[in-house]
């Protein structure tokens, strides 16, 4: 065979592959993401009419596996100081053995298929070399003819490999005398925002990766906030149990009571939590928050819950089985009617109706399909529920409870009582028609 592939990689190791979809995947789902990557690559190189070489660094947990990927593939470790010096490197070698034609390529691009790889070798077969550019400036694909060995070495030359113009820096490298084929434009996989786009673009075309999308969710905490001074800190240590898990996106809706500093000096200290603003209310602050996620999982959480001890994995296992759900809900009073809500709540959620407090979950596309909350002054969670099941879409619900905050149920039984009577009221008369504006008036707005 007279062409060749370089697969430039390292082995994939937990906290040293992918580290820039940290926080929002642990650094051993980002190696495991990373290994997708490479069965996928392996998978589409397949068919391609080239011998396959391997030129990798580094080891860990997944190095076993890895010697399994590329079926007669011959590897050979990196070697050189630097990114450029050690591509250079590596597609020099194979040069040299006697190929005609080769090309190298990483593993941020997992959906690059046969037709790419042939293309990039037609293109060697009347220029001397070929590119794949990146939209981020840089290039996926490299690749050159025999004999230009010693040539093509200041391509490779530049100080850094990280910045917007590798490519037009790449190609000043080469002499005018020398002619050179770009392909089709693609992106890497390297932030949140490719990932969610791959995510969307290649169902059925990248079947290792999908798998493990479909297993570990990038999830976006949404916490609305208003005058909530004195619930934040305890909360931002609730979020503690998310560390290094999730986004977490506080969404004020124009705060008074000094919210909004205490969130900013948390959001100076944690890349993992940010802070917007939107106009008041639920739901339109819900939504903002939705619009402003990363996440294919949108998890609305209120400030005054206290969460299990693992809610990432309670969650991933509901939407093992399920689009959307809650979680189910506890509350510390003792008092038996505090019990009978939690009882009578938790019912309502097995049956699809779910409410904010029990922190809702869903997934991003599933969302948007069901119209995302209403735009309405209260209710916008109960309407959301009956949205749900009007579409015929079923919900789960969390083995594990989180707790509640039972400020609103204040005073003692008999107040407890007739609060959760009015509620249940405004509920009927809600579904009987009654303008969430007139019912407005009447709700507790408790803080």
């Amino acid at each position: 065979m007279n062409q060749a592939v370089v697969v430039f990689t390292r082995i994939p190791e937990a906290g040293k592959t992918k580290t820039r979809l940290m926080p929002y995947y642990t650094p051993e789902e980002c190696a495991g993401l990373h290994m997708a990557f490479l069965q996928d690559i392996s998978k589409a190189l397949e068919d391609t009419i080239a011998d396959v070489y391997v030129a990798y660094t580094g080891g860990g947990a997944y190095e076993e596996a890895f010697w399994t990927l590329f079926p007669g593939a011959e590897f050979f470790t990196q070697e050189g100081e630097g990114l450029g010096e050690r591509m250079y490197n590596a597609l020099s070698h194979v040069l040299s053995v006697g190929y005609e034609r080769c090309i190298l390529i990483g593993s941020d691009v997992p959906y690059a298929n046969k037709v790419d790889f042939n293309k990039a070798f037609t293109s060697l077969r009347e220029k001397d070399y070929v590119l794949g550019p990146t939209e981020d400036g840089g290039y996926w694909l490299i690749g050159a003819r025999a004999g230009e060995e010693r040539m093509m070495k200041p391509m490779f030359s530049l100080s850094e490999y990280s910045h917007s113009q590798v490519l037009s820096d790449t190609l000043d490298m080469i002499p005018s005398w020398k002619t050179y084929a770009l392909l089709e434009e693609k992106y890497d996989i390297d932030t949140i925002e490719d990932l969610l786009l791959f995510r969307e673009e290649s169902t059925g075309v990248t079947q290792a990766s999908q798998a493990f999308l479909a297993e570990h969710h990038v999830i976006s905490v949404i916490v609305p906030i208003y005058n909530e001074v004195a619930m934040i800190q305890p909360f931002l240590e609730q979020l503690q149990k998310l560390q290094n898990q999730c986004e977490v996106i506080f969404v004020d809706g124009g705060s008074t009571d000094g919210s909004t500093a205490v969130l900013r000096e948390a959001v100076a200290t944690d890349e993992g939590i940010r802070l917007i603003e939107s106009e008041k209310g639920r739901g339109p602050q819900l939504n903002a928050g939705a619009d402003a996620a990363n996440g294919d999982v949108l998890f609305f959480l209120h400030v005054d819950s206290e969460l299990p001890e693992d809610p990432v994995k309670e969650i991933s296992h509901v939407l093992k089985n399920y689009k959307a759900g809650c979680f189910g809900i506890a509350f510390h009073s003792r008092n038996f009617f505090m019990w009978t809500n939690k009882v009578l709540s938790n019912r309502r959620a097995a049956k699809g109706i779910m409410f904010g407090d029990q922190g809702i979950f869903i997934l991003r596309d599933l969302f948007y399909e069901v119209g995302m909350f209403p735009d309405i002054p209260i209710m916008e969670d109960y309407q959301f529920s009956l949205n749900l099941q009007a579409m015929g879409i079923p919900t789960g619900m969390t083995e594990n409870t989180l707790y509640a905050s039972d400020r609103r149920y204040r005073g003692g039984t008999i107040q407890k009582l007739r609060l959760m009577k009015h509620m249940a009221d405004l509920r009927r008369r809600y579904r009987k028609g009654e303008s969430p504006e007139k019912l407005l008036e009447e709700y507790p707005d408790i803080r």
